[in-house]
């Protein structure tokens, strides 16, 4: 259906449920009515929806490919929960960025809180108080972390995926937990049967050596 094909991923609506969790928690507020959404929206556009074939990002806990500085002492251990560096992206000047690469997503998120928490942004934090989704998303995209390169289409996003949540059906949210749990599920009955073939072939080469019989077939 049209709300399964245009939907967040799990990845990117969890990383904008942690960024709005995290803001909230530093500034002592409660968390905003549809903070979350926006963040995930940027983090779909920093991310490829949360793709980790696609996305350096997801696979350093980066949700929105946030940076360090290029002349601090200790570049990769800035942020608190920083692990180290990373650098290339989607864009060919991405290449030549250095990105902080973070041990979970929960880390990563926490960082990109502490950043917009800066007076650069301001009137993001502003905005995240009024508890005005799109006023939010304007901020974001009117901010340097936007710059121009969403396409100054961030706002239609989130008023898109607002929109789609205000008509979704019960049965249609019921199918997008199914999908959901069934990928879940598959991915974790993928690692069972890598790990039992692990450890089976561990066994069999410990008899094997075992019984002096190593390198027979």
């Amino acid at each position: 259906s049209r709300v399964l094909e245009i939907m967040l991923s799990p990845w990117s609506l969890r990383a904008g449920e942690l960024i709005a969790e995290a803001y909230a928690t530093l500034w002592g507020v409660p968390v905003p009515r549809g903070a979350a959404i926006v963040f995930a929206c940027q983090a779909r556009r920093e991310t490829a929806n949360g793709d980790p074939d696609l996305s350096l990002g997801v696979r350093n806990g980066n949700p929105l490919n946030l940076t360090v500085p290029s002349d601090v002492p200790d570049p990769e251990h800035y942020w608190n929960g920083q692990t180290g560096l990373y650098s290339g992206g989607s864009w060919p000047e991405e290449w030549h960025t250095t990105f902080a690469a973070f041990g979970s997503l929960e880390a990563g998120a926490w960082a990109c809180a502490v950043n917009y928490s800066s007076p650069t942004y301001e009137h993001v934090r502003d905005a995240f108080r009024r508890n005005d989704p799109i006023a939010l998303a304007e901020a974001i995209q009117q901010s340097p972390w936007d710059s121009g390169h969403y396409g100054d289409t961030l706002v239609s996003e989130v008023r898109a995926e607002l929109r789609q949540e205000e008509e979704m059906t019960e049965d249609q949210i019921r199918e997008i937990a199914k999908a959901e749990c069934r990928a879940v599920l598959a991915r974790e009955a993928w690692l069972k049967d890598a790990v039992t073939l692990a450890v089976d072939e561990a066994l069999k080469e410990i008899a094997a050596r075992i019984l002096g019989t190593a390198g027979r077939p």
